[in-house]
């Protein structure tokens, strides 16, 4: 998606992990599990103890390790029904998403309807 779009929320989501996980470029994290759910992403540990969900592609995997690719946020944003969001980027089932507030996270697509 190389351009921000539109939509509004259709099914509320509620954030599952409070304290997301944090990455830049070069971190080595433990890959845990992958998720049965979302195909694509990983559950990861970082050298601080920290864990989250990670997109499998954002990393480069040698065994159970990885090393992050590019900076990364597992924050999820907590939306509501009729709430409007801007869309930046979409990935194995989650759009990352602005709210007005200029809150940026996750929320799953099948939460958004994109607006036309």
């Amino acid at each position: 998606m190389s351009n921000p779009i539109q939509g509004t929320v259709i099914k509320r989501h509620v954030t599952s992990y409070p304290t997301p996980i944090v990455c830049n470029a070069g971190d080595i994290l433990q890959i845990i599990k992958e998720d049965e759910q979302w195909t694509g992403w990983v559950w990861c540990r970082n050298e601080s103890g920290l864990e989250g969900w990670v997109p499998k592609r954002y990393l480069q995997v040698n065994g159970n390790l990885g090393t992050v690719q590019h900076e990364y946020n597992s924050y999820e944003l907590t939306v509501h029904i009729g709430e409007d969001v801007t869309i930046t980027c979409e990935e194995s089932g989650w759009f990352l998403c602005i709210n007005a507030d200029n809150q940026v996270g996750w929320v799953p697509c099948e939460c958004i309807q994109i607006n036309t």
